[in-house]
């Protein structure tokens, strides 16, 4: 062994890059996230076809399926509008 030469006696490690690490967090990052955004979806969509259910007025009577006029304007004359604007301000 050549004790003369400064390379030979100070070998340093190769550097290893930081790079996997990085790339690992930002994936557990990414699945946190999508996780998330799916189970804040689900949440809202419950909670809208719930509001939707209880809001949705079900029909009381039946309409003439006819498209004559006589027939239009009895089904309009015997429609009620007292609650047309039921759940207006809950919206607001």
């Amino acid at each position: 062994m050549d004790t003369n030469n400064p390379n030979m006696m100070m070998q340093t490690p190769p550097r290893r890059s930081p790079l996997g690490p990085v790339i690992g967090i930002i994936i557990i990052l990414v699945i946190i996230i999508v996780g998330s955004l799916y189970f804040w979806g689900q949440r809202i969509d419950k909670t809208m076809n719930e509001y939707q259910e209880t809001t949705t007025p079900t029909p009381t009577e039946t309409v003439n399926t006819s498209d004559e006029i006589g027939d239009i304007e009895a089904d309009l004359n015997a429609t009620t509008f007292t609650d047309v604007d039921a759940g207006v301000e809950e919206l607001q």
